[in-house]
């Protein structure tokens, strides 16, 4: 049996108060979870330094993808008529 590439693990760390504080006001403005960007942000990290991602796509789209679309929606919606 192999093991489910999508299993979640309960994690504890340490982060700056104006960090966490950060993160949880993009996760209000993103409609998603800490937990998402948290692990959205640890898979872009490794992707970045050369590491190959071990789990399949993911069929939620990132938060990097979803923050920009946000903006732009904003951005639209604050252009006068």
């Amino acid at each position: 049996m192999t093991a489910d590439p999508n299993k979640k693990t309960p994690r504890t760390f340490q982060c700056r108060e104006t960090l966490w504080l950060k993160f949880e006001q993009m996760a209000r403005e993103l409609e998603c979870s800490v937990d998402y960007l948290i692990n959205d942000a640890m898979k872009q990290y490794a992707r970045q330094r050369g590491y190959a991602s071990t789990s399949a796509a993911s069929p939620m789209p990132t938060a990097d993808t979803v923050m920009r679309l946000w903006r732009i929606s904003s951005t639209s919606s604050a252009m006068p008529s």
